[in-house]
């Protein structure tokens, strides 16, 4: 019986490419290419946090998802649910046939959850939904928001400004601008990124009475994120503040930072701090679109792709990454 579920298996997968459309097709596409899927909760919405779900496995009538978060087994079975993909338009292109020229392509599946439990072997959250029938292709997010791995950033400064931007980045001082360094926070963690802003988070904070009302100004920041083929993408913008959230017993101070301003080099025929507008930064775009999934394999370890930026043999990368062990 289990042969026969696998020869059926392998024949839908191999015919999907010839149809039109459809669920079990988008979702091979999303397997693919490693594309983050957000599940919703439709009944509990105010209870349950949305979930974020890589696709481990799909079928004629049902998709194994791995959950970024633990339920107790079972307690989701039964669950009316949304599932929701960004594609973006090269692989919409490609793989779906979708030829109009959009940038991104959503799509939102209303189905219901079967099953949710433990993997004995993996340790993972598995959720088992119902083969979608239908889909709306919408957007909900503008920009798609990825979380980095702390090897695809090499770097990340924050300068808290006064009322004046620097003319250009060689006028930028440590003690005229308040570089956030080691006497201010233990260390930056980016926590997501995408083309109109980012989320950073501050651990072991101090030197502000009152962060939300000091922190309410212009915010240079200088990032520079590893790319495919030993490429490396730096940008220098200015941010403003949109949230901030303290918290004092564990002094972490996050930052909900969107981009406002890019440094586009007068000496390359640019205009320099150049407003960005609602399409958010192309290069981060571009970045998230063709580099992000390149750099991060299908278990969130050590990609090819960033063993060869680093100079590392993946067979020894993979071996030594104790996350890999579990």
């Amino acid at each position: 019986m289990k042969f026969l579920e696998t020869i059926v298996d392998f024949f839908w997968r191999a015919s999907l490419r010839f149809r039109s459309v459809q669920p079990g097709k988008i979702f091979v596409a999303a397997q693919r290419h490693y594309l983050l899927l957000r599940l919703f909760f439709v009944d509990r919405q105010r209870q349950l946090e949305n979930v974020a779900c890589d696709v481990l496995y799909i079928s004629p009538q049902k998709i194994l998802l791995k959950s970024n978060k633990r339920f107790l087994p079972d307690i989701l079975k039964g669950e009316r649910c949304s599932l929701y993909v960004k594609i973006p338009h090269a692989i919409a292109e490609k793989y779906l046939g979708i030829s109009y020229p959009a940038i991104r392509h959503g799509f939102i599946f209303k189905t219901r959850i079967v099953a949710n439990y433990i993997d004995t072997k993996s340790k993972q959250c598995i959720v088992e939904i119902a083969m979608p029938q239908k889909y709306v292709q919408r957007d909900l997010q503008r920009h798609e928001r990825v979380g980095l791995t702390p090897l695809m950033l090499k770097k990340i400064s924050l300068w808290i400004c006064n009322n004046q931007l620097p003319k250009s980045m060689n006028d930028i001082d440590n003690a005229t601008f308040g570089y956030v360094d080691e006497s201010i926070c233990a260390s930056i963690r980016v926590v997501n990124l995408s083309a109109g802003g980012l989320r950073v988070q501050l651990d072991g904070f101090k030197g502000f009475e009152n962060p939300r009302r000091q922190l309410n100004k212009p915010i240079i920041l200088n990032i520079v994120l590893y790319k495919t083929l030993r490429k490396e993408l730096s940008l220098w913008t200015v941010c403003s503040c949109v949230k901030v959230h303290f918290s004092p017993q564990l002094k972490i101070l996050t930052l909900f930072l969107k981009f406002v301003r890019v440094w586009d080099d007068p000496n390359e025929g640019g205009a320099g701090w150049r407003v960005i507008d609602r399409e958010g930064i192309a290069a981060i775009e571009a970045w998230v679109d063709n580099d992000y999934c390149m750099l991060l394999d299908k278990n969130r370890m050590v990609s090819d792709e960033l063993c060869r930026c680093f100079g590392l043999d993946p067979v020894t990368a993979h071996k030594k990454n104790p996350a890999r062990r579990s």
